[in-house]
């Protein structure tokens, strides 16, 4: 099997992660993805959509941490690191995670919970046929059930390497 990483990025101060709050009317609003510069970065070994998925189950459980597809550029400290162009640099990876938004949402699926899996294989439906009938990992975002449509992320291990592009 093929060795692979997760360049798993930890805040140093604020949450990385998006914030709710209700405005004056009362609906919900999404606050913004919080700006963050500084982080620590580690590399956690993946070798299967297996590993990948225990691995993100550690990392969804803290809010403080976030993964990149890029890697560290050489020289780079790795526990103050600078979010930029100039610290972090693409890489290959036989992972992908798709971040899929405002997809549908069948009147018969509105019930999250108990519909879980029929959402997925929804939102599936949109994708090219390469990823139909196969497995994958998925995980909500966090304005699902907060805004309109299925929205989630679907990570899949890939049967190559391939770049950002």
């Amino acid at each position: 099997m093929p060795i692979d990483y997760l360049s798993v990025l930890t805040s140093h101060t604020t949450p990385a992660q998006k914030s709710f709050y209700l405005d004056p009317n009362g609906e919900v609003q999404s606050g913004r993805f919080p700006n963050l510069k500084w982080f620590s970065h580690r590399s956690v070994e993946v070798s299967s959509l297996s590993s990948l998925s225990e691995e993100i189950k550690k990392i969804e459980g803290s809010p403080h941490d976030l993964v990149v597809r890029g890697t560290l550029v050489e020289g780079q400290d790795p526990a103050n690191t600078e979010r930029n162009k100039h610290t972090l640099e693409p890489q290959p990876r036989h992972w992908c995670m798709l971040d899929l938004d405002n997809i549908p949402l069948p009147d018969q699926l509105s019930d999250i919970e108990k519909h879980r899996i029929d959402l997925v294989k929804t939102a599936v439906g949109y994708l090219p046929k390469e990823f139909h009938e196969v497995d994958c990992w998925y995980q909500f975002s966090a304005s699902m059930g907060i805004k309109e449509g299925i929205r989630l992320h679907l990570w899949y291990w890939l049967d190559r390497a391939t770049s950002d592009q």
